[in-house]
Parts: C-alpha cells; sequence; structure tokens
C-alpha cells in the first residue's frame, strides 16, 4: 500500500489548497527496478544494482557492492539494489540470487541452496536439466546433482571439481579398481572394486 504525504499549494484566489502525493516505498521494501543497470564500479543505488556485478550481489547501507556479510547482512542491506535474504551455504559460500555461478561468475557463487538449481553448467548457470547437470557440469561447491561421466582416460574416482568419473560403459572395462582404474579382470573388479564408480563382481 502507498503512503500518502500532503502537499499545500496556494490558490490564484489566494487560498490553501491540500494535494496527496503518494510517497515512495522504502529501500527496505522495494525491489529492484527492472530497468536497473548492473554496477561496474562497486557503487549501487539509484538505479545501479550489484545483482550479477563482478564486486558481489549485495548491496551495503553506504551504497557499495559486495558479497561479504557486511553488505549481505538483512538489517543494512539494500534490498532494492541487490540481493540480501540468507546469502550464504553453511560452509560460507554465497549463494546464486541472479541464476548465474562458477567460473563463468567472477564472484564463483553456488547453486546449492539458491532454488534455481541443483547444477551448475559448463557456461555458468544454475539449472536441473541435463545441459546443467551432464557434461561440464561445475561440481565441488558449485553443484550438488552433477551427473557422473564415463572415464575417458581408464581413471575413476572423483576428479578436481568432485565430479564422478565411472568405469560403467568405459573403453577400458566396467570396474573401477581399488587403485582408482578402470579395467575388467579380477584384479578389477574383485577386492577393493569401488561400486560407486562402475560394476564389481
Amino acid at each position: 500500500m502507498k503512503s500518502l504525504r500532503t502537499l499545500l499549494i496556494l490558490g490564484s484566489s489566494g487560498t490553501l489548497m491540500t494535494h496527496a502525493l503518494a510517497t515512495p516505498p522504502s529501500s527496505s521494501t522495494a525491489t529492484a527496478s527492472l530497468s536497473s543497470t548492473v554496477s561496474t564500479d562497486g557503487r549501487c543505488g539509484n538505479n545501479v544494482t550489484c545483482l550479477g556485478s563482478t564486486f558481489g550481489n549485495c548491496c551495503s547501507s553506504a551504497g557499495y557492492c559486495g558479497g561479504t556479510e557486511a553488505y549481505c547482512s538483512p538489517h543494512t542491506c539494500q534490498r532494492a539494489w541487490g540481493g540480501c535474504d540468507n546469502p550464504y551455504t553453511s560452509d560460507g559460500h554465497l549463494k546464486s540470487v541472479d541464476g548465474r555461478c562458477g567460473g563463468a561468475n567472477a564472484n564463483a557463487t553456488t547453486c546449492i541452496g539458491s532454488g534455481l538449481g541443483k547444477c551448475c553448467s559448463a557456461a555458468g548457470y544454475c539449472g536441473d536439466s541435463a545441459a546443467h547437470c551432464g557434461a561440464g557440469c561445475q561440481g565441488g561447491a558449485l553443484s550438488s546433482g552433477c551427473l557422473p561421466v564415463v572415464s575417458a582416460d581408464g581413471g575413476c574416482g572423483y576428479d578436481a571439481g568432485q565430479i564422478a568419473v565411472t568405469c560403467q560403459g568405459s573403453r577400458f572395462g566396467n570396474c573401477c579398481s581399488g587403485s582408482s582404474y578402470c579395467g575388467s579382470t579380477i584384479g578389477y573388479c574383485g577386492a577393493g572394486c569401488q561400486a560407486t564408480f562402475g560394476s564389481c563382481t
């Protein structure tokens, strides 16, 4: 609901007339304007938003973009010019508020807990489709649902990005040995075989 203020106007006859003016909503309840531009210098406010900027998604009470608690605290963050709600995951990573994530976003934000999808695609966008969770999905702290990829070099287990590399369907064999190599003999498929990353006998 708009609040009103009264403007006194002196009429031509010398009498005072009143005129009601709508007072704009406060920054604590306003939402970002559709015509807002993304900050390029770290400043925010006056139709300049931090969402999608390289400085952080939150606009502090002082009018600067950032991604730490000092900028994102719901008590001081300007919701009209950025994201403020519960910005961090339990392990301290900034949740995506604009659907962007990972290496394609300078803030390296995560899709986990964002409500925008559980996977961060190779292109740096959150979602739940095969395009997001399949090949190129950025794992680790950025995603919680990346699909396993078939081994291309004979290795198996979790790669550097914490993506599961499976032997199932690989040209090396379907079993992942205890030393994390694909094969099809008893040395790979027997004792120590890692069923998480392929078949075991």
